[in-house]
């Protein structure tokens, strides 16, 4: 006949599990030492990286666009370029999926009032571009989300040359009331 089996002491078991917690300890030991030697040697200084514009900030037909605007602005307006679109609407709540879908987009063109600088106008500048199918669900998406927030939508296309009394209308503040 074998003697009875004693019970584990807690003692036992902690020292049963030892190994497994100091298995734990060395990977997470060995993770933080290779992400600080990447931190320290491996990812250059901010001074050392190669920031530099990618593009111009307008293309030559936003920027000629842009001039003739300016040129044609009523003077209680404010036109502001390349503005996030997640800077002109917001979603209630926490309507993270819904943030996303703003998320890394921008308009051409923003006209505001300019003492409050409340947005009353999007344009967009349309070229080619915007005839493709994917553009054509993007344009349609930001149309809904300024609608929704108040703010009229313009798409104007892409010409040679722009007047200003064709351009002027569209930065007239709507009227109080």
């Amino acid at each position: 006949m074998q003697p009875p089996e004693l019970p584990a002491t807690l003692f036992d078991s902690v020292c049963a599990s030892v190994p497994l917690y100091v298995g734990i300890a060395v990977i997470g030991l060995v993770a933080f030492v290779l992400r600080a030697v990447y931190v320290r040697l491996l990812r250059p200084h901010p001074s050392e990286r190669p920031l530099a514009l990618a593009r111009p900030f307008l293309s030559e037909a936003e920027h000629a666009f842009f001039e003739v605007l300016l040129q044609s602005a009523h003077p209680a307006s404010h036109i502001s370029c390349k503005v996030r679109l997640a800077d002109l609407v917001t979603f209630p709540g926490n309507a993270l999926a819904l943030r996303n879908t703003v998320n890394q987009k921008h308009v051409d063109f923003v006209v505001c009032d300019r003492r409050s600088m409340q947005p009353f106008r999007v344009i967009e500048l349309d070229d080619a571009t915007h005839q493709r199918r994917d553009r054509r669900a993007r344009d349609a998406m930001v149309d809904v989300y300024l609608a929704e927030a108040g703010i009229a939508i313009t798409h104007y296309p892409t010409a040679r040359r722009y007047r200003p009394a064709d351009l002027a209308p569209l930065t007239e503040p709507p009227e109080r009331g």
